[in-house]
């Protein structure tokens, strides 16, 4: 399931839109089922329906309070769209580093917070913000690779070079160059997908 959009309406309710993927219809129909019954859901409406996915709105109501609203009040901005794992909700927050203790605070009294990872940010480095996204979890290699097949038109159609001109244009072998490549692309993919085994 992924959180596509959280607006908190007042203190204790938030509308969210959500997207959610199942193996089956069954499993489909199943967690609808599941999250229409939800103690915290007073809506739930189909917006768009595939045999194994659905997009769709939520009301839900929360005594606790909301990570957005949270993240919101402490001038701080997340990424569209939230993966969830087993209940667990993967936030990416940029934020100045002033305001990180506050935060940090105040989303204790929302729910459960761990911290996986943080990472300063310069405006101007070569990666800048969209290190800050899907590109976050790129080795410096893989990073380069991705962004120098991009650049010399591997991915256009019909491609303007090739992965053994690139690896040459590199130093590198073609091999090491196509098994950077298709981990950088793993990883986005995964990342935007939703699946954790990128």
């Amino acid at each position: 399931m992924k959180i596509l959009s959280s607006i908190p309406n007042g203190k204790d309710t938030a509308s969210v839109l959500q997207y959610a993927s199942a193996s089956t219809e069954k499993y489909l129909n199943d967690f609808l089922d599941y999250w229409r019954d939800h103690k915290s859901v007073r809506t739930l409406k189909s917006i768009e329906r595939t045999r194994n996915g659905v997009l769709f709105h939520v009301t839900l109501k929360s005594k606790n309070g909301w990570v957005t609203k949270t993240v919101l009040d402490n001038n701080a901005f997340f990424s569209a769209a939230i993966p969830v794992f087993g209940g667990m909700e993967l936030w990416r927050v940029l934020l100045e580093e002033e305001n990180k203790t506050s935060l940090l605070s105040q989303l204790e009294r929302v729910g459960v917070v761990r911290i996986n990872r943080t990472r300063m940010l310069e405006f101007g480095e070569e990666d800048g913000p969209v290190s800050s996204t899907s590109m976050s979890d790129l080795s410096p290699k893989q990073f380069q690779i991705l962004k120098t097949a991009v650049e010399s038109g591997y991915f256009d159609c019909p491609r303007r070079m090739n992965s053994r001109e690139l690896a040459k244009q590199m130093g590198i072998a073609q091999s090491t160059f196509l098994e950077h490549l298709r981990k950088s692309q793993l990883k986005i993919l995964g990342q935007a997908l939703g699946s954790n085994s990128a």
